[in-house]
């Protein structure tokens, strides 16, 4: 079985410093996490 981790915001926020991909994907994930999204659409 696979263990997932969870990050915070701040963990998400230095993640996103890493590469332009990375910060677009973080900053989706993150704003679906804060709206309590069920499903996100790209």
């Amino acid at each position: 079985m696979e263990e997932t981790e969870d990050k915070s915001a701040t963990e998400l926020n230095l993640d996103a410093e890493a590469a332009p991909v990375i910060k677009l994907v973080s900053l989706i994930l993150l704003r679906a996490a804060q709206s309590v999204a069920s499903d996100i659409h790209i």
